[in-house]
C-alpha cells in the first residue's frame, strides 16, 4: 500500500499520470529463496493495480550471483533498456540488493536519472524513491562523500 501511494506522489510530481502516458514499470530482483519469489508475485500485483502502470519487464539475477555489477546478467540488461528509453520506473527491494552493492545502487539510480529519458527508482524497504527531490539529494550527497572518501 505504502508504494502505490508512493507511485502515485511520483506520479502526480512529474505530471505523467496528468498527461494520460501509461508508466512503463520494471521490477528488478535478487532471487535465492522462495521468499524473493513471492516478492516477483506482489510487485506484478502492485503495478497491475496502480491506474496508469505496466509491466515493462521482470529482471533477475540469483542471489549467488557477483556482486560486481558486470557479473549480474538481469541488471545489465535492465540498464541498456533504461537507456533505450523502455522503462519510465523501476521497483526493486532494497539499495543493497538492486546492484552488487549499495554504492553501485547508488550509483545505477543516479545514471538513471541523468538519462535523456529520466528512469526514477523505488526501493521497497527503506521507502526511498528517486522521484522525490530530498531522497535524490541524500543520494548525490552520499555519492560524493564515498567519492571523497575513495580519493584519500
Amino acid at each position: 500500500m505504502v508504494a502505490m501511494k508512493m507511485m502515485e506522489r511520483s506520479e502526480q510530481r512529474t505530471g505523467k499520470a496528468a498527461a494520460g502516458a501509461i508508466r512503463r514499470v520494471a521490477v528488478y530482483c535478487r532471487i535465492s529463496s522462495f521468499e524473493e519469489l513471492s516478492e516477483l508475485q506482489y510487485f506484478r500485483n502492485l503495478i497491475h493495480s496502480t491506474g496508469g502502470c505496466q509491466l515493462a519487464d521482470i529482471y533477475t539475477d540469483s542471489e549467488i550471483s557477483d556482486t560486481n555489477i558486470s557479473g549480474l546478467p538481469g541488471f545489465q540488461q535492465l540498464m541498456e533498456d533504461c537507456r533505450a528509453g523502455k522503462i519510465d520506473r523501476i521497483l526493486t527491494q532494497s539499495i543493497t540488493r538492486f546492484a552488487g552493492n549499495a554504492m553501485d545502487s547508488l550509483k545505477a539510480a543516479e545514471t538513471l536519472s541523468r538519462l535523456p529519458h529520466p528512469v526514477e527508482v523505488k526501493f521497497e524497504t527503506e521507502h526511498a524513491d528517486t522521484s522525490d527531490p530530498g531522497m535524490h539529494f541524500l543520494f548525490q550527497m552520499i555519492l560524493q562523500e564515498a567519492a571523497a572518501e575513495n580519493g584519500k
